[in-house]
């Protein structure tokens, strides 16, 4: 039987328009159907159907669900009937352990995320004030991610400018580097290396946002080359970014969190 569609979506976020929303070791993308291949990416990602359970091939498995957990390096095909949302984690992140709370438990690919109803159905608020933190809180569990004030603010100014090297960061907060290095490892739950990708793909996107191209986009951001902004892209999210501007998109780029202030699946309020 064919399950209830969710509300209408804005047009920013409809069947011919998409959105995304990137954060630091977080990025959520609502909209049309990306027409993806067989793929895989070194991010987790929690899928939903919006419309309709989605269609889920791994190797010669086929099986149909509402949500999806897809691990890092699971290759794999989505291919949504309708409207998706897809929201890509960082591994190891205190966000991806509140996600994996809330979904059935099991190797490789997880399935029936908790709210999974409730998800399809808040896409239609997304674009709404306080509708993709409510869509955050729900796709974590309501869990709250407390992070050191000292960290939440070197992660700030590692998003403004993703060049400042451990010992700059460190020296901003009052930390030795070593000290530094162990409490973001604990915080963020990856290195300073593989936050600062995160990093170069806000500031890509916040271009990306004002109008500029990939090719000026990947130089603003510190990438060699457009070809190394593309690769990188497509390691982590298991996509080329041209395929995803190939969609009408608006894209929107979250930096700061204020220091102290508890963050609910990491979206500052």
């Amino acid at each position: 039987m064919r399950e209830p569609v969710a509300g209408a979506l804005p047009k920013t976020c409809s069947a011919e328009r998409g959105a995304v929303w990137l954060l630091p070791g977080e990025a959520l993308y609502c909209g049309p159907t990306l027409r993806l291949d067989e793929h895989t990416g070194a991010a987790s990602c929690l899928a939903i159907g919006i419309d309709e359970p989605l269609r889920v091939a791994v190797g010669g498995s086929v099986a149909h669900h509402r949500s999806v957990f897809i691990p890092p390096r699971l290759t794999c095909q989505i291919t949504p009937t309708g409207r998706l949302a897809c929201y890509f984690l960082e591994p190891g992140s205190p966000q991806e352990r509140a996600c994996l709370a809330v979904v059935r438990p099991g190797e490789g690919i997880r399935t029936g995320h908790r709210h999974e109803r409730e998800l399809a159905e808040l896409a239609g608020s997304l674009s709404e004030p306080g509708g993709l933190q409510r869509w955050v809180e729900r796709a974590t569990g309501d869990a709250v991610v407390r992070r050191d004030e000292r960290i939440t603010a070197a992660v700030a100014m590692l998003s403004a400018e993703p060049d400042l090297s451990a010992a700059r960061l460190a020296a901003a907060v009052h930390l030795s580097p070593a000290h530094f290095l162990r409490l973001f490892k604990r915080d963020t739950g990856t290195t300073l290396r593989r936050f600062r990708l995160w990093a170069r793909m806000l500031v890509a996107a916040a271009h990306i946002a004002d109008g500029a191209d990939l090719t000026r986009a990947a130089a603003a951001a510190g990438f060699a080359s457009p070809s190394h902004f593309s690769s990188v892209f497509h390691a982590m999210f298991g996509l080329a970014p041209s395929r995803l501007l190939a969609v009408p998109l608006d894209v929107h780029v979250r930096q700061r969190e204020a220091p102290g202030e508890p963050v609910s699946g990491g979206f500052a309020r």
